[in-house]
């Protein structure tokens, strides 16, 4: 029994060939070796919300060199092989605390790597809507300015238009008042050859009175003679005189009609044209003012756009 108790304190020493177990004779004295109590502590201290991080071949790679170590290893081995074991299945707060701030840093720069393409997509967006809206107000302009050479060229073409008439008028009235004075004074011509006629008659007749009363007969009838063929031409140079006249009235009467047709259809061309001109008119301000709207309006939201990327851009820094 003395045996066995001195057995038993030599494995305290650290002489023993059994690693801590010592048989005897009927009894079996187990000490309580280092690692027992290292056992003991680490089952104290384990916390029950760790888990084992490590893969299974953790203990084949602690135990191969655990049991090839040499016996005379002395206290310093199981020790630190538990130690080392204990590190890999459980491990401090440091290590997750780093792996935490490398993954926070990680997500950090994907944020920044997100935010920074979204800001760029965002500035290649309102580049594209403005070069789109230049080309809108471009096309419009456009539009625009075909209008007004549009209207510029039916104005130019209603000028010529009213200038023809104006001068058609013009050659009416003059060849009317030509026409009107050539027939006063061929009116006044026939009154003065009338007038002649009615003096000669009138001589004539008296003449023929007073030979009648002093000559002979035949000198009578020759008197006769001659007024009856006098007063025959006088009658045909008369009919001739009012056969002119009433050509000459009836000319310049239709004249005067072709005069007051021709203006009053000019008039009439002209108010349709004037007011053809106000309603194209007021359709191309109506578009104007239109276009002009919607400018203002892709303007507006533009800025707004451009004041909501700053405040961004300002916020991203």
């Amino acid at each position: 029994m003395w045996s066995a108790f001195m057995n038993g304190s030599g494995l305290h020493g650290g002489g023993g060939t059994g690693g801590g177990y010592v048989p005897s004779q009927g009894w079996e004295f187990v000490p309580c070796s280092r690692m027992d109590r290292g056992d003991r502590d680490r089952g104290k201290a384990r916390s029950p919300l760790r888990r084992i991080s490590s893969p299974p071949t953790v203990f084949s790679q602690i135990y191969e060199p655990q049991f090839g170590a040499s016996p005379g290893g002395g206290e310093g081995g199981p020790g630190t092989q538990l130690e080392i074991l204990r590190g890999q299945m459980w491990p401090g707060p440091e290590p997750q605390q780093q792996q935490q701030q490398t993954q926070h840093s990680r997500l950090k720069k994907k944020f920044e790597d997100l935010k920074k393409r979204h800001v760029q997509d965002k500035e290649d967006w309102m580049r594209e809507k403005e070069s789109l809206l230049r080309e809108v107000a471009d096309i419009q302009g456009g539009e625009n300015r075909r209008i007004l050479l549009d209207l510029k060229t039916v104005l130019e073409e209603v000028q010529a238009e009213v200038k023809r008439e104006e001068e058609k008028r013009s050659e009416l009235q003059l060849q009317y008042t030509r026409d009107r004075c050539a027939w006063e004074l061929e009116k006044a011509e026939l009154k003065c050859r009338i007038a002649q006629l009615e003096a000669r008659e009138g001589t004539g007749l008296v003449s023929g009175g007073v030979q009648s009363a002093l000559g002979p007969g035949s000198v009578a009838s020759q008197s006769t003679r001659e007024q009856h063929s006098e007063t025959s031409t006088l009658r045909r140079e008369r009919e001739e005189q009012r056969r002119i006249l009433a050509d000459t009235h009836s000319t310049a009467m239709d004249l005067r009609y072709r005069l007051e047709h021709n203006e009053r259809d000019w008039l009439r061309e002209k108010a349709e044209l004037l007011e053809r001109f106000d309603v194209e008119r007021r359709e191309w301000e109506s578009q104007l003012k239109d276009m002009q709207r919607k400018i203002e309006e892709l303007y507006c939201e533009v800025r707004a756009k451009r004041e909501g990327t700053g405040l961004d851009s300002e916020a991203g820094r």
